[in-house]
């Protein structure tokens, strides 16, 4: 992703903005939210104009839009599984060993989920 914000020469702020925006998206999508999507939608829409205003190719707007769209999706499902961590099973030192392996396939599990994204 650096190496495209970099090629593109843009700063760093509007693909994270435009990441933001995805993740918005994504989110109001689950919820079936259509104020936000549309807000979303917009603020992708906008950010898509002042770049492309100037002077980026829209092939590469579409790389760099894909690759926020699947970092968008990562990181949700990133928090996903850290959220669904129970409480009273991490805060018992006891099981210590146990909470470790669980983490461990916990996040073996987003690492072969994640993987569709990148081919």
């Amino acid at each position: 992703m650096d190496e495209l914000i970099q090629q593109l020469g843009i700063g760093r702020q509007r693909p994270r903005e435009l990441r933001r925006a995805y993740q918005q998206l994504f989110r109001a999508r689950e919820n079936y939210n259509r104020d936000d999507i549309e807000n979303a939608e917009n603020r992708i829409e906008d950010i898509k104009d002042e770049l492309i205003e100037g002077g980026i190719d829209i092939g590469d707007f579409q790389k760099l839009c894909s690759k926020c769209e699947k970092f968008a999706l990562l990181k949700i499902e990133q928090r996903k599984i850290f959220f669904h961590i129970p409480y009273s099973f991490v805060s018992n030192s006891f099981l210590f060993p146990f909470k470790t392996f669980f983490l461990f396939v916990k996040i073996l599990s987003y690492f072969i989920k994640v993987s569709r994204y990148f081919p």
